[in-house]
């Protein structure tokens, strides 16, 4: 019955066969057993192939998604293998994420491959966030025996996902590592995430949550991408099968899964690889950005498009119409765009200006032709300016009312003027600014909002720079500290901005010194944020320059036809 109504509500195709399941414990290259399941479609004597998912969730219960998804791929045809990964649920071992993926998805697809009911054919990988991870593992070490990979909210790039422009996403880490730790703590209900949160050091964190998490302490010990974040990455392999990707706009995987989705467009280009599919969704991690998208049906959209991938790429059924390569949710508009590219080959980079008038901050498309009053804001680490929505962890996330941000003194406020006609923005957005403080560090944050006439303010998208990794992206990249009182320029990436701008609403720009609990603090001084006690944070005093010598702004892509 619930299969039944999970169909019909996510619009999927009738059911053909019925599935059934049989436990194996397949043995790893160290002898731990994982507990793995074959459904099968009963009664089909030419199965359309075999999909393979991993999962730290658990296979087995009334309420698995992953244990449904299995069952409703069978019913249409499909082989599929589920496992519990090593140290979760059925399977034996010790649970350490990311860590033993790589080698258990390789001996887990030579054991696929080794079974009559596969026939040694192309698997079909499948995933969403850490299910997703898994599939990129198994693709990085059997790229030969793959026919097709779908990845939701996922990426195999964890360093990416975890830290933003050298700042730890530090709710989502420790919330995440909180929810895999031992089932009869979580059961119990004892965990105080919102306690571990307030708490300094941040490397205690987790132990006041009620529970030791061991490897968060690693991602604090490595903020730039090293040694130790490069061994517990997917790489992408030299030859790459038909990719399907499917991102959240809110979701903390976009950014991640962009640098991977560009990486996949320049191996289509080097002929490594076919044109990858991208689909951008109105969504959080795991759910609706809004309530109201849900009962647009978008619920259905992803394992919709995950059976016509494997369809057309593992089974060859050529009556199925090629996609879109880019296929996109366009918030305002409320409607679904496709496109060759991404950005949209109908859109184009145009900078937006920061400028003070009277000292208030606003934007314009006019670049300023004198130098302004600098503005400047206080910014105290012990009472950090809060996240609303974004990329949070589930519900928490999202689409949510910015106003409240408007009576705080810890932030700068640049308003467009009322739009004369609706904007589109589709693509990257990057933050430029002058900038000069009393401190050796401190972290620019910066938010793009849509104003509505109503006052209504939402979120669009989000980025943070720590100044001691503003070189991150150089090659051996050091901390580097501040001068106090000399200005430098900043860049943050704030992700990607998809939205019609409604004529009469205005485009906003926050810009701050934290987003807490998104990011972890930074004390604004040489320490260590993990170390940091409350006795060593520091007030900073900011200044942001503005005109024709000291240029700030912002970097949009602007569709062609909405430019004024």
């Amino acid at each position: 019955m619930i299969l039944r109504l999970l169909r019909l509500g996510m619009k999927l195709p009738a059911a053909r066969y019925r599935a059934q399941m049989e436990l194996h414990f397949v043995p790893m290259r160290d002898g731990v057993r994982l507990a793995t399941w074959h459904v099968w479609p009963v009664g089909d004597e030419s199965p359309l192939g075999t999909l393979l998912i991993r999962t730290p969730y658990g296979v087995r219960g009334s309420r698995s998604l992953t244990g449904m998804t299995g069952r409703l791929l069978a019913e249409l045809g499909y082989h599929v293998v589920l496992q519990d990964v090593r140290g979760r649920y059925a399977s034996e071992g010790q649970f350490v994420p990311f860590e033993a993926e790589r080698n258990d998805g390789r001996d887990t697809m030579d054991w696929v491959l080794q079974q009559p009911w596969s026939g040694g054919q192309p698997i079909g990988l499948l995933g969403a966030s850490y299910l997703a991870y898994t599939a990129w593992c198994v693709l990085a070490e059997a790229p030969e025996h793959v026919g097709a990979i779908v990845s939701w909210i996922g990426s195999g790039d964890l360093y990416s996902t975890f830290y933003r422009g050298g700042a730890l996403a530090m709710h989502n880490a420790l919330e995440w590592g909180l929810l895999v730790g031992d089932k009869e703590t979580l059961s119990a209900r004892q965990l105080d995430l919102e306690r571990g949160l307030a708490h300094r050091p941040v490397r205690e964190a987790d132990r006041v949550a009620l529970r030791s998490v061991d490897w968060i302490r690693d991602w604090l010990d490595h903020p730039r991408k090293d040694a130790y974040w490069a061994a517990l990455e997917a790489e992408l392999p030299e030859k790459i099968p038909p990719v399907l990707s499917m991102a959240g706009l809110y979701d903390f995987f976009l950014p991640s899964q962009m640098e991977q989705y560009d990486q996949l467009i320049a191996a289509h280009h080097n002929e490594r690889a076919v044109q990858p599919r991208l689909i951008l969704g109105p969504w959080a991690h795991g759910v609706p950005a809004k309530v109201s998208w849900w009962r647009k049906g978008l619920g259905g959209v992803a394992l919709r498009e995950a059976i016509a991938h494997f369809d057309r790429h593992l089974c060859s059924r050529d009556s199925i119409q090629t996609p879109a390569p880019v296929q996109y949710f366009l918030p305002g508009s409320e409607a679904w765009q496709v496109s060759q590219s991404w950005p949209p080959e109908n859109s184009h980079r145009r900078p937006c200006f920061l400028d003070a008038d009277a000292g208030t901050g606003r934007l314009s498309w006019e670049e300023p032709d004198d130098d302004s009053t600098p503005l400047r804001f206080e910014h105290d680490p012990n009472e950090p300016t809060p996240a609303i929505g974004g990329p949070l962890f589930g519900w928490k996330g999202g689409v949510k009312d910015q106003s409240g941000l408007e009576s705080r003194n810890d932030i700068l406020l640049y308003d467009s003027e009322p739009l004369e006609n609706d904007l589109t923005l589709t693509g990257p957005v990057c933050l430029s600014i002058e900038i000069e403080t009393d401190v050796e560090d401190f972290d620019v944050t910066g938010k793009l909002i849509d104003v509505a006439p109503n006052g209504r303010a939402e979120n669009v998208c989000e980025g943070i720079q720590r100044a001691r990794w503003r070189d991150l992206k150089a090659e051996g990249a050091e901390p580097s500290f501040l001068e106090p009182g000399q200005a430098i320029r900043i860049q943050a990436d704030l992700g990607q901005a998809v939205r019609t701008f409604r004529r009469g609403h205005r485009i906003r720009l926050v810009v701050g010194g934290s987003n807490f609990p998104s990011f972890d603090r930074n004390p604004s001084s040489r320490l260590e944020p993990a170390c940091a006690q409350t006795a060593d944070f520091r007030i900073s005093r900011p200044s942001i320059h503005h005109g024709k010598d000291r240029r700030s702004w912002l970097e949009l892509w602007v569709r062609a036809s909405e430019e004024d």
